[in-house]
């Protein structure tokens, strides 16, 4: 499970009643502190290839399930480019889980 540490304690990250929505951050800044921790970790050229192939494949899907999914594939890719640290979760639904055997 995915788990976020506060002053508090966990948080099981994978519960989407203990996500704060007031704090999700807009698109955009997402997007920068990504490149900013993609640029620390050498990456920064691969991630912004990502962004590229998914806004492209985004904007020309006209289904919105298939944009839907679309996004999914392309925040599993930053995901995995950034390291895979744990249980990935979106919108509430577990897109990936990492076993531990």
């Amino acid at each position: 499970m995915a788990f976020l540490i506060d002053k508090n304690g966990p948080i099981d990250l994978s519960n989407p009643d203990n996500i704060d929505h007031d704090k999700i951050l807009p698109e955009y800044e997402t997007r920068k502190r990504i490149l900013n921790t993609a640029r620390s970790m050498g990456c920064e050229r691969e991630m912004l290839m990502v962004f590229a192939k998914y806004d492209r494949l985004a904007r020309l899907c006209k289904n919105d399930s298939e944009r839907l999914d679309i996004s999914k594939l392309g925040a599993f890719e930053v995901y995995a480019i950034l390291g895979k640290g744990g249980d990935f979760v979106v919108n509430g639904e577990m897109v990936y889980s990492e076993k531990k055997s």
